[in-house]
């Protein structure tokens, strides 16, 4: 079954391909936007249309602190053995290239895709600093750039769309008592955009089992969270965002 792994998804499936969890380097991108230069063009994931726009325009968002670079990918057998490094990017001449997409060697066997940037932030991702109008990020919210993001959502939507005909009982979840769908769990929202799904320890799943009071359960954790979010109102609230803005800024 297809697999899309974007920033740390991207950075698990090197590491789970690899067998090698110290697979990747300091490599720093935080907060820019980027263009690709690419390794290989046309590929499945970039028509020649969109490898020629992504590789003049900054339309790729990278907040990272971990990486591979071309060389390090390049001597990596496991990984050429199982992936083309299609794309690299480079915040400036004086700080390392890094590979900012991987395609695989055989889709119909291995259907793995990663990015280093993020594909989601575009279309999705409008959260400023509070009280003013200041992104909290450098995304490119042009209408290019949410194109060039829907193109590769509907890339990945038609995989599993084929996956899921070929293979349909390999797509029916049941075990939902003993593993819970993760939008059950009591959900925590952030001052930024972010937002947490509060996920108790795998002990828990296993009292669990069976269990017929779970939704009274996650109502009692949701209200929890919600009386922890009023109490961190105010001034407590100002001060954490003053410090992120002067460790931002």
């Amino acid at each position: 079954f297809p697999i899309w792994g974007t920033c740390l998804g991207f950075e698990f499936l090197l590491m789970l391909a690899s067998n090698n969890p110290n697979v990747l380097g300091t490599i720093v991108a935080e907060n820019i936007s980027l263009p690709i230069q690419w390794t290989q063009r046309p590929t499945a994931l970039y028509t020649e249309e969109w490898a020629d726009i992504v590789s003049h325009q900054n339309l790729t968002m990278n907040n990272h602190v971990r990486g591979i670079s071309p060389q390090h990918f390049a001597n990596n057998t496991a990984l050429v053995s199982l992936f083309h490094m299609t794309g690299v990017s480079q915040v400036s001449h004086d700080q390392p290239p890094f590979v900012a997409s991987i395609e695989p060697k055989d889709p119909n066997r291995h259907p793995y895709y990663g990015v280093q940037y993020h594909p989601e932030k575009s279309p999705f991702e409008y959260g400023l600093h509070r009280g003013t109008n200041v992104p909290y990020e450098a995304i490119n919210h042009g209408p290019t750039a949410i194109r060039f993001s829907l193109h590769l959502a509907q890339f990945f939507g038609t995989l599993l769309s084929r996956s899921h005909q070929q293979q349909p009982q390999l797509h029916q979840y049941n075990k939902p008592t003993e593993y819970p769908l993760v939008e059950t769990y009591p959900r925590k929202t952030g001052i930024e955009f972010e937002e947490s799904y509060i996920i108790p320890a795998a002990s828990h799943w296993e009292q669990s089992k069976g269990d017929t009071n779970q939704d009274e359960y996650y109502q009692q954790q949701e209200l929890q969270q919600k009386q922890q979010r009023q109490q961190q109102q105010g001034p407590e609230l100002d001060r954490e965002m003053t410090f992120r803005l002067r460790t931002k800024g």
